[in-house]
């Protein structure tokens, strides 16, 4: 069972039914301040991809680019 799968089995659980999953995207400090920014958007995007194949609707998706 991949992260994916085992993080979807998590939040399928009945106790979560309703609740909101918060992805965010980042990247490291390379390249500019708009490609970074779409890079972390485009990670969390094909993370809520995946977690809504598997089930997780009520995704929300935010890209925070190089911040931290």
């Amino acid at each position: 069972m991949d992260d994916i799968e085992r993080l979807a089995d998590h939040w399928n659980k009945p106790e979560y039914k309703g609740k909101q999953v918060i992805l965010l995207g980042f990247t490291d400090d390379q390249g500019s301040h708009a490609s970074n920014q779409k890079l972390a958007e485009s990670r969390a995007n094909a993370v809520a991809g995946e977690l809504k194949s598997h089930g997780i609707s009520n995704v929300l998706v935010k890209g925070l680019g190089e911040i931290m």
